[in-house]
């Protein structure tokens, strides 16, 4: 299972929506597709534009995310 970064472009803010999920599919094209959707009920209006980017396990930020869920759990 993949880790993807993904950014929300919106109108009311200069900087994105950022975050990294643990998603089950491999196939970037359908976790864009279904992000988009979602963003788009959500922020309708101000939503400017979406990125997905699939993440190492060996990334710093992956470690980062992964120590922070476990210190929660």
């Amino acid at each position: 299972m993949p880790y993807y970064r993904i950014l929300i472009w919106t109108k009311r803010r200069k900087a994105p929506y950022t975050g990294i999920r643990l998603i089950g599919s491999d196939n970037i094209n359908a976790v864009y597709n279904d992000t988009h959707q979602k963003a788009n009920a959500n922020y309708r209006q101000d939503l400017i534009d979406i990125e997905v980017q699939m993440l190492s396990k060996l990334c710093t930020a992956v470690k980062e995310f992964e120590k922070k869920t476990k210190k929660e759990l």
